[in-house]
């Protein structure tokens, strides 16, 4: 009975780790496939690293993890090491992933195609992560950090800084790429 119940918990880690990769693949390949072609800067640290791209020419992958490490991090000294590996694994996966196929071929070239198509990858990718039981770093870590000074809701601090993003969209490629950024940014939220 105890080594089917040990053999049933392995299982289940098992499905979870490929569920959170595959959601990192997913998500790393709807930002190369779609997004960053286009410049799409949708929200999160993929956008804000698509606006850091254009302004100071550092790779998206490398940007991200400069982000990612020291909310990582600040994750642990705040959390304690029950932060997990999962997180470990999600947070380092897709920028390692965006790195990985960054010279696959985009999959269009028309931008409005992109920014639904990229959105809709990212919330599929997320829908995978969260069945998984994970999380990874980013904007949901800062809501979290911000919510323990601020006591707002973490759903309108993640609203916040996507705005953010979307500004710096706007103000980096102009009012079309905020709204393209904004539509990728609701059909990822829609999923």
């Amino acid at each position: 009975m105890m080594n089917k119940n040990i053999k049933r918990a392995y299982v289940q880690q098992a499905i979870e780790y490929v569920l959170l990769l595959t959601g990192c693949l997913v998500i790393a390949l709807s930002f190369n496939f779609f997004l960053f072609p286009h410049k799409i800067a949708s929200g999160g640290i993929p956008g804000l690293s698509v606006v850091l791209n254009k302004l100071f020419g550092i790779n998206v992958a490398y940007i991200q993890y400069g982000v990612n490490l020291p909310l990582f991090i600040v994750g642990i000294l705040k959390y304690g090491k029950n932060f997990g590996a999962k997180t470990a694994l999600g947070t380092f996966a897709i920028p390692m992933f965006i790195l990985l196929t960054q010279k696959f071929p985009i999959f269009s070239s028309n931008i409005l195609i992109a920014s639904m198509l990229g959105g809709a990858g990212t919330g599929i990718g997320l829908g995978l992560i969260i069945n998984s039981r994970s999380a990874v770093c980013g904007f949901s870590l800062v809501a979290q950090l911000l919510h323990d000074y601020t006591k707002m809701k973490i759903s309108k601090l993640i609203v916040l800084l996507n705005l953010f993003v979307l500004v710096a969209a706007g103000i980096t490629f102009g009012f079309a790429g905020a709204v393209y950024a904004f539509l990728a940014l609701i059909i990822t939220g829609l999923l």
